[in-house]
Parts: structure tokens; sequence; C-alpha cells
């Protein structure tokens, strides 16, 4: 029987069907007496006349009383309406670990902490003398505060002085639907669910807490590699493995996982339990071990056998040594390219002659003899910079003003590149630039060699292609329903087909796709969130979890093989959008920057003194300082890129709260003016989602807002009647809107500029707000009066970016290309007037995050590691080492 919204069990009021599963169905209810949401799981009215399974619905009830652990499913209450059993549970919010599966592999370091959280909730049953029986992932929800083991359903009190009774369900009722409970029967039967089931299981013997582990090995397996260990075509053919077949090392799916990792997975599938972990609190006690690297975790393919030291940007090593060093190893592998096995690896550091400080989005050429870079000139724009990979041979690129995102012709004789809003292209050898067509927000481009070349013109649609010669661009893919644009692409050796990154809405849905300029439909190849880099004849190189992996790809087939190969570790981001520097050439030559993605949160003074370190380093995303200065909310990224929640830090106490834990991602977290709540953006519905949440963490969210275009909250004034959003259009960049907090539906326009408009800011008193707008290929700040928008002055005088106001409101705070932090004095008399910025000091690198309340101190957030100066690793023979098979 089904019951309805509104029934009564004793004091709980059903609200809402929630499930089912073999032991009844479960529903979301109201815990009248003591005002609280509730889990309430009945047996169907059909079977609870039953005796065997009442007795069993009893047993379960008595098993869980007896846990009490943060990782297990809290029992309440248990009672009986009419002809109703019914328990009463925790409601845990989230998913099952299940449904989290159905989008791919965990990141290895979450699937260790789950581990470890799953182990100590065993470890806990164990020691009560319950065995669980059916761990599974389906049994395992995911909530804020971790993992949470359900479903003592099969679970049976083992004593601590014998084995227990039988009293088990039958082979024959585990392959009835799902819904129905299954009926008790006699010794010798197995219980359980078949992908998890300890081989003594399915023998029908007894069964201890080593079966768990069994489980628990298997449910890592599947965490680490989205496959399952065990698998067949029917039941025997399914148990016939279980109880004969070695699983694929872990390793073979998911490349960078170590072997400490996988030697912990096949001890909990060893086929003896007396080979396996004898206890939960040992597995648990590994698995920290592996997350906390006290354990081997090197899994990766070296890339070659005797690798040189990295070296240290402190430790200044001399651009000469290394040029020489290059020259000298660059002419041997040049004569002795035939030598399969020879490899090289050395290590790039910005030469002492260069004229810039910063270097990045470093490309090689097709036939490896040419590098070309990005860099950043002392207080002025990026332009771009070529060098023989063996020489000191420096070169600008005149007219590549504001240039970013080269990519290179085939014939490694020209460059394409972004500058302007406009796609263009150059000689690497100098000389006029010339400018192909309109590309207003580019995400990526590559040039093939059939003469054309495609590249994703404005961040939010498919991709499109020209003439490498100039000419009308024409759409070349259209966007899928979960995607918000196409970047990155890379074309195959034939010059018609093309990799590129479907960056999907719901960022866990990202996928490298395979188009033809021809026409006709794509081909998905993987989920991913990465540039990938094609090489010939059949390598593909992406960055999975962090690390550079390559993959065999067959050119004409679109198949991809199943042994993908890690190179290298904490490949670097290059920019936005997932793009990490990494490139490669046709003739062996590997280049990519590793850096630890951490940053630290540090307070400096006004004169740029490093005066302490807030917290630990950590993965942070846009993180924003609360009104009393006590607090930081920020986003959090995991290990593979592909989901952001929202976390509080106490800057007092040290500790960190996690506010959100919805499956998609949430980004761009702001404070209201008193601290009490945060606007965020999320991916839950559609990109233009904008949520609040209370900053104590007790209650749930809500949505704001919801528009049908990109949308993420910027500022709340400090009446707290309006909440400024940036909105992307398709017509005029990012555009600033205003939302009335009490009429949300009302937004409207503010700032609308043919420019991106971003970062406004409220001066204290509300009447002002300064931002930056991007025109003439330059960011500058700006000040305006709020709301009515009818003066403006330009603040800046040589750029500027992420404004502040401090607390007076006479001055606003900004940071200048080339890492200065400058101060312009505001004063409101006859209009507002404003005296010329003048430098702070120097910010080798960082994002300011905010003001103290006397602003005195600012908060910066800085990464552990400088990419922009480390060494670039340049590796010759990659392709032919042993290594990488």
């Amino acid at each position: 029987m089904t019951l309805t919204p509104g029934t009564r069990l004793g004091p709980y009021e059903i609200v809402a069907p929630l499930g089912a599963g073999g032991m009844g169905e479960v529903y979301r209810a109201r815990d009248t007496r003591l005002s609280r949401d509730v889990a309430v799981k009945v047996l169907p009215q059909h079977l609870s006349a039953s005796p065997e399974v009442r007795a069993r619905f009893e047993r379960e009830a008595k098993t869980i009383s007896q846990l009490n652990h943060p990782h297990i499913c809290t029992l309440h209450d248990v009672g009986r309406e009419g002809d109703t059993d019914y328990l009463v549970m925790e409601l845990v919010e989230g998913e099952t670990l299940a449904q989290r599966l159905e989008r791919g592999a965990l990141p290895l370091p979450q699937a260790l902490k789950l581990g470890v959280e799953i182990a100590d909730a065993l470890d806990r049953a164990h020691r009560a003398g319950v065995v669980h029986r059916d761990l599974k992932p389906g049994n395992v929800m995911l909530t804020k505060l971790g993992a949470k083991l359900m479903d003592f359903g099969l679970a049976r009190l083992t004593g601590l002085g014998g084995p227990a009774g039988q009293s088990d369900v039958t082979l024959a009722a585990l392959t009835r639907s799902p819904t129905m409970a299954q009926p008790l029967t006699a010794e010798g039967t197995i219980v359980g669910t078949f992908q998890y089931m300890a081989p003594e299981q399915l023998e029908g013997k007894d069964a201890d807490a080593r079966c768990d582990l069994w489980a628990l090995g298997c449910v890592l397996y599947e965490m680490a590699t989205a496959r399952r260990a065990f698998e067949g075509q029917s039941q025997a053919s399914l148990i016939g493995a279980i109880l004969k077949d070695e699983p694929a090392p872990v390793s073979q799916w998911s490349p960078i996982a170590p072997p400490a990792f996988d030697h912990t997975v096949r001890r909990c599938l060893a086929k003896d339990p007396d080979e396996r972990w004898q206890t939960a609190r040992d597995l648990a006690h590994e698995l920290r071990g592996i997350a906390e690297g006290r354990l081997s975790s090197t899994g990766a393919a070296a890339l070659s056998g005797a690798r040189r030291p990295k070296a240290r940007l402190a430790q200044g090593i001399a651009a000469v040594a290394t040029l020489l060093l290059v020259v000298v190893t660059l002419a041997l592998w040049r004569e002795r390219a035939a030598a399969p096995a020879l490899t090289a690896h050395l290590e790039f550091v910005r030469p002492a002659n260069s004229p810039f400080a910063k270097f990045g989005q470093v490309q090689v050429s097709p036939d490896g003899r040419l590098l070309v870079m990005v860099a950043d000139e002392q207080k002025s724009l990026s332009r771009l910079w070529v060098r023989p990979i063996d020489s000191d041979d420096l070169r600008l690129l005149e007219g590549t003003d504001g240039g970013t995102m080269p990519f290179w012709s085939p014939d490694s004789r020209h460059i394409g590149f972004f500058a302007g809003g406009r796609l263009k292209r150059v000689s690497a050898a100098g000389g006029a630039v010339q400018s192909l067509c309109a590309a207003p927000s580019p995400l990526g481009g590559a040039w093939g060699s059939s003469g054309v070349i495609v590249f994703e013109p404005d961040g939010g649609s498919g991709l499109s292609v020209i003439p490498e010669g100039g000419g009308a661009p024409k759409p070349l893919t259209s966007l899928l329903p979960r995607e918000e644009g196409h970047r990155w692409p890379s074309f195959l050796p034939d010059g018609r087909h093309v990799i590129f990154l479907g960056d999907a809405r719901r960022t866990e849905d990202d996928w490298l796709r395979l188009a033809s300029i021809d026409g006709g439909p794509t081909q998905d190849l993987m989920q991913a969130v990465t540039n990938p880099v094609f090489v010939a004849p059949d390598w593909l190189l992406y960055v999975r979890s962090g690390s550079l992996v390559a993959q065999r790809l067959d050119p004409r087939t679109g198949k991809l093989s199943a042994e993908p190969v890690a190179l290298a570790k904490q490949i670097a981001s290059a920019g936005p959008n997932h793009l990490f520097e990494f490139s490669a050439s046709t003739d062996g030559v590997l280049t990519y920057r590793a850096a630890d993605p951490s940053l630290q949160l540090a307070w400096f003074d006004r004169q740029g003194r490093r005066l302490e370190d807030v917290g630990r380093p950590d993965v942070f995303d846009g993180p924003r300082l609360s009104p009393d200065g006590h607090f930081v909310v920020t986003g959090h990224r995991d290990a593979d890129g592909r989901d952001d929640d929202i976390w509080l830090l106490d800057l007092q106490r040290g500790t960190s709260t996690r506010l959100t834990s919805d499956p998609t991602s949430e980004f761009s977290p702001v404070w209201s003016p008193d601290g009490s709540r945060i606007a965020f953006q999320s991916y839950r519905t559609a990109n233009g989602c904008v949520f609040l949440t209370a900053a104590s963490g007790t209650q749930g969210d809500s949505l704001l807002w919801q528009s049908p275009m990109e949308t993420w909250p910027v500022e709340w004034s400090p009446d707290g009647h309006w909440l400024l959003v940036n909105l992307t259009s398709e017509k005029t960049g990012d555009d600033i809107w205003i939302l009335p907090m009490d009429r949300p539906t009302e937004a409207r326009p503010l700032i609308t500029t043919a420019a991106d408009d971003e970062t406004p800011r409220f001066s204290p008193d509300g009447k002002w707000l300064a931002y930056a707008s991007s025109g003439a290929g330059r960011r500058d700040i700006y000040v305006q009066d709020f709301p009515e928008g009818k003066h403006r002055w330009q603040v800046s005088t040589t750029g500027g970016f992420e404004p502040f106001w401090s607390a007076g409101g006479r001055e606003i705070l900004y940071q200048a290309p080339g890492g200065s932090v400058m101060s312009a004095q505001i004063h409101a008399a006859n209009g507002l007037l404003r005296d010329a910025p003048h430098e702070l000091f120097q910010l080798a690198s960082g994002v300011i995050v905010g003001l103290s309340t006397d602003g005195q101190r600012l908060l910066v957030l800085i990464p552990t590691v400088e990419v922009e100066t480390a060494p670039l690793h340049v590796v010759l023979g990659w392709d032919r080492a042993k290594t990488v098979r």
C-alpha cells in the first residue's frame, strides 16, 4: 500500500515518498512532536502479515539501534500503526554513491576519503557484533558531512562468542523486483547483492565481518574506475567470475592510482577470507596512509629512467647552464633520432636577459623546433614571443599586443592567436599581423592541414571554421542541451577531424568529442574536463585528476584504447575553462608545467609586507571576506576540477564548514551585508541559477533567481535591498544586472556596455559603484553613481581589476597589470573627483580577496607555486620511451 501525503503513523505525518527497496518503502515525514523532518521506512502491507518478514524487520530495528556513528544512519524510533510496521530514521539529504557513479569515477582523494568513512562505520558495526552483508553503492549516501551507511536490512548479529544463526534470503528471491521484500529461508542460502558478495556468501557458507571488507573492496574499485570489479552476462557467469577470476588492476582504468591503492583493493578481494584485511580498522588505517602520502603513491609511469631533480625557482638555476644542457642534449637527440628508447628530460627557466617577468601558454611547433609563449611585461600588455628550443634567442612578435591562446600552423611557419576581440595570424619569423575575423570571447583555436582554422569565437557557442587566409566563418558544431560551449579544438592528422571539449552546463557532464569539418554528427570520446592535444600518429594527450596522460586513439575509427599512461603530475592551469599547460609536437617533443594547485590566504600590510598566513593551502575558488572580517566564504574545487561546493572558513579558529553538497557545482559566493546569508551560483537546474543559503549552515538552500543565460552573483548592497549579478549576453558580453531582493523577478540591466563589465563593488554608503570594464583591449576601473548611473569616471590610468573600497569610502584599492597594488583617493564635492592613482606596493602574484575593517590590511590569495615563473619541462622523445606503452 502506498501512503499518501498527510497520512499519520503515530506522531509522524507522511510528506512524500523517497524510494523503495528490498525491505520496504521509504517516505519523508514530519515528526510533529519535535518539529523535525525524518525518514519513515514501512513494510508493504501485503508482506507485513508474514511472521518471517516481520521478524527480519524487527531485527533491522534492533541492529541499527545499537549503532551510533557519524557515518551510519541514526535510528530514532520504531512503531506499529494498525497493520503497518515502521522505522523512523535520520533524514539523510544527498544522493547515493550509485547515483554519483553514473556520472563517472570519483577523484582518487574523494574515493579515499569516502573509503575511510565507510571503513570506520563498518568498524563500529563489527565491534558491536553486527555484519552488514549488503554493502553496495546504493546503500551509501553522500551528504554534506560525508558518507552515510544505510540499510542494515540484511545485517545480522554475530555475537562475540560464536557463529551467528542462519536466517537468510534465497538466491531466487534476489532476482525479484527491488521494491519487494525478500522472504527468509533456511541455512545454506545466499544473502546480499550479487556484484558485491564475497565467495563464501555465494557458496552459502557462514559469513563473518570479512565479507563486508570484500564488499568495500568492490566499492573502492568502482569508485576509482566507474567499473564493477566483477561482471557477467548471467547470474551463473557472474558467480563464476567472483569465485575464480581476478579483476583488472585499478591502474588499468585509473592510471594515476598509486600501487598502494591497487594493493589495498586486491587484498580486500582475496578469495580466501584469511588473506583479506582482518578488520575494518586496519583497512581504514591503510586508506588513510595512502591519502596522507605515508604509503607509496607513485603510480604514474616515469618519463625517463634517470630524470634530473626538479629545478626550484628559489635556487636560481642559471639560464646559461640550462640552455647549454639543452643544446648538447638536443644535438645528441637529433643525431640519434632512430634510437627508439632515447629520452631526455630538460627544464627551461626564464632567461636572465628576458624583458618579461612571467610567461605561459607555451606551445611547441609541430616540427618540435620552436616555442611560442605569452609573456607579460612589467606594466604592459601581454605579447607573443618565439624562441628556438636549442638557443637563447628570444624574439618578440611585433603587433601581438594583448595576444593570447596561440596555436601553430601545421608547417610550423605561422601562428594563430587572439587579441582585441579578433582571430589573427602572424609569421613565426615576424612581420605584419593579419586579422581574420571577429572572436569577441574566444576559447581556443586549431589549424588543420586542410587549410582551415577551427576556433571557439565567443565563450558560449559551438565551434566555427574559417579558411586560413580569412573570410566569413561558418558554424561547425552545435551545442547539445547539456552544453554551454565547445572549447580547445585539436586537429587529427587528416586535417578534417577535430577533437574538442564539450563544456557542460553541469560540469560533471563535460566530454571530449570528435567532429568533422565535412559535417555530420559529433562523436563522444570520453568524459573529461581538459583541453585535448592529438599527436600523430595515434596519441591523445589530456589531463585527468591533475595528471597528464596519453592514450591511444585510432584516427580512422575514433576508438580509444583501454590503457591510458600517466606522464606527469600536477599539471598547471594555463587559463580559464579547463585549459592546462602542456603541448606536444609530431616528432616527440613534450612541454608541460607542473605546479601544486593549492592557494594560500595571507594578510599583507599596505607596504606589501606579508604579515601572516591564514589557515592551510587549499584549492580555493573565488573567496570573499565577511563584512566583520572574521570569516571567508569560498568555492572549493575537487581534485578533478569537476565539482565545486561552497565552504565557510573561520579565520579565528582555523576551522572550515561545508555549506553546500549538491552533486552539481556551486560558485561565486557573496555575503549579505549583515553576514547572515550567502548568495551563490549553482548549476542545479540551469547555468543561470542564483541560490541563497544561511551562513550558519542551519538552513537549506533556496532558489532566488534563474536566468536563461550564464549568471552569477557579484555584490550585495550595504542596505541589503539589492543584489548585483554578472550576466553573460551574446551581444554585449558580461553585463551587470540588479536584482531587488524582495522582487527578484523584476531583475533589470544596470551596466551593459559593449565591453565586459565585472566585479562591481559598492561604496560603504551605497551611493557609488566601482567596477572593471574591458574596453579597447584593456580592463580599467570605473566609478559611477548608483542607482541612476548618470555620471561615470575612469579611475585607473594603466589598467586595473578587482576594486575594493576602504571603510570610509574615500579610497579605492585595485590591482593593475604587472602586479601593482594601486590606491586612488576619492572625494565627493561638486561631483566625484579623484586624485591620480599611486602605487602602494608590488604584488608578484596573487589576488586581493578583501580589506580589514580598518583598511590597513589586505587579505590576498597567493599560489603556493608561481606557475608563470616556474620552470618549463621539456621532454625529448617521450613517445619512444619504454615507459610509454
